[in-house]
């Protein structure tokens, strides 16, 4: 199912990791030929897809209308990701405004109807402005192509992102806590913590969990006392 009208799919990839950043992408279709074209080029639900897939449905989608915003893991520590991600949406609304938005929800099934009237508060329209129809569903990135879309976006642009680090740091795995190569490589960051800092989300109850070794936490204290903050940038 994908509605007609003009429409923008938001959806993240990043949101859990240990390492690296937070990218939320939007893929705004214009008409039904967009969204048809999606289809035809066999757009999925990014986590479907194996990374060349996502890498050739990526270069075949570039073209349209998206935008990707990055959030540092900087930034990530300091704010609430919930409403990082709401004024994320409220950003690309405000860049494409469509009649018709769709968010792959962070939220579970309870939390829907709060996070609706959240949206409708942070988006704060006004008399006479254009009102979007808002979809906030779970798994809207397996429902609609347009979320499809922003999922690949996101993914590969997060991947590339990775990547650059891996190059200078080393492969690290996939910065995820359920990656034993990830959590091998921040137990063992030792001195070079401080080095590392501006990629990881030290401030994260997973960190603290993952590194109890003392000459991991002890580098983390030290490196709080001179804070880097990188700001989100598109």
């Amino acid at each position: 199912m994908q509605p007609g009208k003009s429409t923008l799919g938001i959806d993240e990839a990043g949101r859990g990791p240990l390492i690296g950043p937070m990218i939320l992408s939007g893929l705004f279709a214009n008409n039904r030929e967009e969204v048809e074209y999606l289809k035809s080029v066999g757009v999925d639900d990014s986590k479907k897809l194996h990374p060349e897939e996502r890498e050739r449905v990526y270069e075949q989608i570039r073209h349209l209308a998206h935008h990707s915003i990055v959030y540092s893991p900087a930034v990530i520590d300091q704010k609430n990701i919930n409403r990082l991600e709401m004024d994320g949406v409220k950003e690309l609304y405000l860049k494409f405004s469509p009649k018709i938005l769709i968010w792959d929800a962070p939220v579970g099934p309870p939390g829907l109807h709060n996070l609706m009237c959240q949206m409708r508060f942070i988006l704060d329209w006004k008399k006479g402005v254009h009102e979007p129809h808002l979809i906030l569903e779970n798994k809207a990135d397996a429902k609609y192509y347009t979320c499809m879309a922003a999922s690949v976006i996101a993914k590969v642009t997060r991947d590339r992102e990775i990547k650059k680090l891996h190059a200078i740091f080393g492969d690290f795995g996939s910065g995820y806590p359920s990656d034993s190569r990830t959590i091998e490589f921040v137990r063992g960051l030792g001195d070079r913590f401080k080095e590392f800092k501006p990629h990881i989300r030290h401030k994260w109850s997973t960190f603290k969990n993952v590194t109890k070794a003392a000459n991991v936490t002890k580098a983390a204290k030290a490196a709080e006392e001179e804070p880097l903050f990188m700001s989100a940038g598109a």
